[in-house]
C-alpha cells in the first residue's frame, strides 16, 4: 500500500524573484534554469542574470531536453527525429544526430547515458536503445507495444545511478537496471515528469510537489511556501533550494 505524508520542510526564506516566460522549465545540478521557446533553448544562470541560448530553426520546435549534465545537454527536435548535443557554453559539440540513419524513424523520449552516448525510447520496435558515442547499438530492453506503441503524452526518459527510468503518462513508472532489464513497474497516474535528486523521485501535480523514496515504497507531499494562488509548476535544487512558478514568475527559496 502506498502511504502519502507530509514533510514539513522548515521556513524557506525567498531568496530570488525572476521573470521566466515559460510553462516548465528544469534546473542543473550547478542551480542553471533551462526553458524552451520553439527552436530555442534558454539557460539562465540566476546568480548573475547571464543567459545562453542554443537555436535551430531548421530542426524545428524543441521537445525535449537532458541537462543532467550542464556539460554536454542533449536536445530532442522530435519533428525531424533528431538530436542535438551541446557543450557548456550551449554550442553544439559534434554535428547532429539523425535517428533516421540509426534505424529509429519514430522516437519518442531521448536521454543521455552517464556511461556515455543515450538511450532513445523507439516507437516502432516498442523497445528503449541504448547507443555509445560512435552510434553503435550496444543494448536494448526488451519489446513493451501495450506501453510503448503510442503517446498521447510526451514519455520521460532518465538515468541515474546505473538505473534507467522511464515514465508512461496515465500508465507507470519502469525502472530498469543498466544493461536494459526490467527491474520494477510502478503505477503513477496522472504524472507527466518527473525529477531524480540524490536518492528521491519528485514529481510536481495539481499544484503540489511530491517526493518517493527510491524503493518507490511511498509517497511524501512537500509543503511548500504559500503564496497568492496555486503554483504552476516546481522543482527541486541542490543545496536546499526550491524553484517555483506562477504567473511566469520563477520564485527561488532556501530552505
Amino acid at each position: 500500500m502506498l502511504l502519502v505524508t507530509i514533510v514539513h520542510a522548515g521556513a524557506f526564506e525567498l531568496i530570488k524573484k525572476i521573470p521566466l516566460p515559460a510553462e516548465r522549465f528544469s534546473v542543473d545540478i550547478m542551480g542553471n534554469i533551462y526553458w524552451s521557446e520553439g527552436s530555442s533553448l534558454i539557460r539562465l544562470n540566476p546568480l548573475n542574470g547571464n543567459t545562453s541560448e542554443y537555436n535551430n530553426t531548421f530542426l524545428g520546435d524543441i521537445h525535449s531536453w537532458d541537462n543532467s549534465n550542464p556539460m554536454k545537454v542533449m536536445v530532442f527536435h522530435k519533428d525531424f527525429n533528431t538530436l542535438v548535443f551541446l557543450d557548456k557554453n550551449m554550442a553544439s559539440i559534434r554535428s547532429p544526430v539523425r535517428l533516421d540513419q540509426l534505424g529509429i524513424s519514430r522516437a519518442a523520449s531521448c536521454c543521455l547515458s552517464h556511461s556515455g552516448g543515450f538511450w532513445v525510447l523507439d516507437q516502432t520496435s516498442a523497445q528503449i536503445r541504448h547507443y555509445n558515442a560512435s552510434l553503435e547499438l550496444r543494448r536494448e530492453t526488451a519489446s513493451f507495444p501495450r506501453l510503448f506503441s503510442g503517446f498521447q503524452n510526451k514519455p520521460i526518459l532518465r538515468e541515474h545511478n546505473r538505473k534507467l527510468y522511464c515514465v508512461v503518462p496515465g500508465c507507470c513508472i519502469l525502472i530498469f537496471e543498466r544493461f536494459g532489464n526490467l527491474e520494477r513497474r510502478h503505477p503513477l497516474k496522472n504524472v507527466d515528469n518527473i525529477q531524480i535528486l540524490k536518492e528521491n523521485i519528485y514529481y510536481f501535480y495539481g499544484g503540489d510537489l511530491y517526493r518517493m523514496d527510491k524503493e518507490l515504497q511511498s509517497t511524501e507531499k512537500v509543503e511548500l511556501p504559500e503564496g497568492k494562488g496555486q503554483w504552476e509548476f516546481a522543482r527541486m535544487g541542490t543545496q536546499n533550494l526550491l524553484y517555483l512558478l506562477r504567473d511566469q514568475q520563477l520564485y527561488i527559496y532556501k530552505n
